[in-house]
């Protein structure tokens, strides 16, 4: 591992901002959960929080609130008949059972309970919304556990205002000055012989653990597809099976018959100074140990072709050069055709070039060796040969580190082009003829396939109910759900369509440049990711196992929509004035 220098200066602000952090922290959950327990007995009107949960009407409440899954089973053990344990309620029950137990519209925000409270309302309900938002931002989502100056002084101001104003509203005799408490925190001891603050880094730390273990997950090779593309490309796969077995036996076959009598190892040490010059040393190291050279059929097409190119590039034809060239081109750029795959005409190109290419050099190859490249080809063709073993195919990909660009690389360069191209049509106010379907998908990562499925069908239920906009009881997760979707449908021409579940896939329509521009910015900004954090949190509550949701725009709708503006730009669209006459006149409005 790379050592990194960290001067002094470097080390001592990590110290200053992660004893920011523990002292906000341990100041929020401590005092908070104080606060809270007084607000609660404030609301009920009562200082007996135990008998007021245990009596039959909130049992039932209660209830219901489990099976909608508003409380999980844990805190249902809780707050329910003889388990009933107050010393136990930690601040996110707390909240969840004040918001549900004791609305009242006196107290209700002034932009209501599903949406972000005005900065500006200080009434109760807006603060109780304000105490969850900094949970969820300094203790559900700082797995590094630092806070810098400035962030401390904010929230530090932020959740003193807060505090000090609900306890003057609900505690007509507090026992001490409340301001005076919050500032010992300033000068409490951080080191981890303190409890409180040994159990504190164990939290985040095992959190953080969970994060990276769901976070490699998603960013194995496999999972890299499922993120960006609505289905695993099956043209793409063919084209891969066929590149690494065809390919594999053309360059073996080719490095045979160039070897003649040449013992392998005496020729690659003779070649030693070109290949190390000509190719990253990762992948010669293996060339010049003698347990791993000595049989070339087990190389990667890469460095196959890699060696030919350097080492026998004299005694290569010029056709020889273009076609190995062609294998390891189309092996380095495997994300580049993983995207043109997506296009039949792309494809189909790509393609012929691949069976030429291996049909050639094969001419020059053993026999047997030939006619398996041809069953091959003939194998590849069908398209059910695109199957569920693709998976092999791709750890040869992963596992080789042979990559111009990653699939992360092609996506970000296919949405800023497709947003450039966009731009430009709105500047010179054309739209479309038809509205076109863009779609969202959501891939969620859990290591309990069963509760995975389960939280699917939560979020799917909820996302439904967002965009028909149904009048039902809230869920936990409709919020969130609802924020998702009014964001995207914030733009005047963008229409919420649908939800689709394997996976995820949240569909949207519009017929405007700047529409699909906009659902572009909103879900690749950070508001929408952060909604989405609060949603695993929400995920992780319910069913007490760690996810994580990653959301993309799905290759297949980026690539149709920016293949008609490239290619049917004068079919399929027309001047926005024109449309905006239409318009006027159906409304009869003279413009």
């Amino acid at each position: 591992m790379e050592n990194v220098y960290q001067t002094p200066i470097s080390l001592s602000m990590q110290i200053e901002e992660r004893t920011y952090y523990i002292r906000t922290s341990l100041m929020y959950t401590d005092l908070t959960r104080e606060v809270l327990f007084k607000v609660f007995k404030y609301l009920i009107k009562s200082e007996d929080i135990t008998d007021f949960l245990s009596s039959p009407e909130q049992q039932n409440i209660l209830r219901e609130l489990f099976q909608k899954n508003v409380i999980n089973r844990y805190d249902y053990d809780l707050v329910s008949g003889q388990g009933l344990n107050l010393e136990r309620f930690d601040i996110s029950l707390l909240i969840r059972l004040i918001l549900n137990l004791c609305k009242d519209n006196k107290q209700k925000p002034q932009s209501g309970w599903q949406t972000k409270p005005h900065p500006k309302d200080e009434g109760l309900g807006a603060d109780l919304l304000q105490l969850r938002d900094v949970r969820n931002k300094i203790i559900g989502h700082r797995a590094d556990a630092k806070l810098s100056e400035a962030e401390y002084e904010k929230t530090w101001a932020k959740i003193t205002a807060i505090l000090l104003r609900v306890v003057e509203r609900v505690d007509s005799k507090p026992s001490e000055n409340f301001e005076q408490r919050i500032n010992k925190y300033k000068h409490i001891n951080v080191d981890t012989d303190n409890a409180k603050v040994k159990r504190l880094l164990d939290e985040l730390l095992s959190n953080k653990k969970d994060f990276d273990r769901h976070q490699e997950k998603v960013n194995a090779f496999k999972l890299q597809f499922q993120v960006y593309f609505q289905t695993t490309p099956e043209r793409f796969v063919r084209y891969i099976k066929l590149l690494f077995d065809g390919g594999h036996i053309v360059l073996c076959g080719i490095l045979k018959k160039k070897l003649g009598d040449n013992d392998l190892l005496e020729f690659l040490e003779k070649k030693k100074e070109t290949l190390t010059r000509n190719i990253e040393e990762k992948f010669t190291s293996c060339l010049f140990q003698q347990e791993s050279c000595s049989d070339y059929k087990k190389w990667d097409v890469f460095l196959l072709a890699s060696v030919l190119l350097f080492t026998f590039d004299d005694d290569l034809s010029q056709n020889e050069i273009m076609n190995i060239g062609l294998i390891k081109s189309a092996r380095v750029n495997y994300a580049v055709l993983a995207l043109q795959s997506l296009d039949a005409d792309d494809f189909m190109m790509n393609w012929t070039d691949l069976i030429v290419c291996l049909k050639d050099l094969s001419r020059n190859i053993a026999d047997d060796d030939k006619l398996q490249v041809e069953n091959l080809i003939e194998r590849y063709k069908k398209e059910d040969e695109g199957g569920c073993d693709a998976e092999e195919y791709f750890k040869q990909i992963r596992e080789s580190g042979v990559e111009e660009k990653t699939l992360n690389d092609v996506y970000k360069e296919t949405i800023t082009e497709l947003k450039d191209s966009l731009n430009k049509l709105s500047q010179k106010y054309i739209t479309f003829n038809q509205k076109h379907v863009f779609e969202f998908k959501l891939l969620t990562s859990c290591e309990n396939e069963e509760i995975k499925k389960r939280a699917e069908n939560l979020l799917e239920n909820n996302l439904q109910a967002s965009i028909q906009n149904l009048d039902q009881a809230s869920d936990i997760l409709r919020g969130d759900t609802d924020k998702l979707v009014a964001s995207i449908a914030a733009h005047p021409d963008v229409e919420p369509v649908e939800v689709k579940q394997k996976c995820i896939i949240l569909s949207f329509k519009c017929s405007s440049p700047g529409g699909l521009v906009h659902i572009l910015d909103i879900t690749h900004g950070d508001q929408f990711r952060s909604t989405f954090r609060n949603i695993t949190d929400e995920l992780h509550y319910i069913y007490g196992y760690a996810f994580l949701i990653q959301g993309k725009c799905t290759l297949e709708s980026v690539s149709r929509v920016l293949k008609m503006i490239n290619k049917c730009k004068y079919e399929y669209i027309k001047p926005y004035y024109i449309y905006h006459f239409s318009l006027l006149k159906e409304l009869h409005i003279c413009p």
